[in-house]
């Protein structure tokens, strides 16, 4: 049986399939490639061509390695925090849209956020 997950937005439920995940994992990988400087993503790539950036589908998110599937406001996207937590949290952010026929990764986002 395919592992389905299904996140809700505006426009109605989106649904996700480990086979859709793996589709936009290779999407993601060649949108990291792409960006500069390079040494600031190359962490993320060896993450992804080692392996170790498997899609998973749990009962309450979907997630490409560290990578979680979440809809905001903005739309939907994948999420990734870099550790350590505090005093300065790194979140990388990829924004995903349905572009002919397929999901497209549109950029990867560095978001810094400062700790309490």
């Amino acid at each position: 049986m395919n592992e389905i997950f299904t996140i809700s937005n505006p426009e109605g439920d989106l649904c996700f399939t480990l086979e859709t995940l793996v589709a936009i994992r290779q999407k993601l990988l060649k949108a990291l490639k792409k960006k500069q400087p390079p040494e600031d993503y190359a962490h993320l790539i060896i993450e992804i061509e080692s392996g170790n950036a498997a899609p998973m589908i749990f009962e309450s998110s979907a997630n490409i390695g560290a990578w979680r599937l979440i809809y905001r406001d903005s739309g939907l996207l994948l999420e990734r925090q870099q550790m350590p937590r505090t005093p300065l949290m790194l979140f990388y952010e990829a924004p995903l849209a349905w572009q002919d026929g397929q999901w497209q990764v549109l950029s990867v986002n560095i978001k810094k956020v400062r700790g309490r």
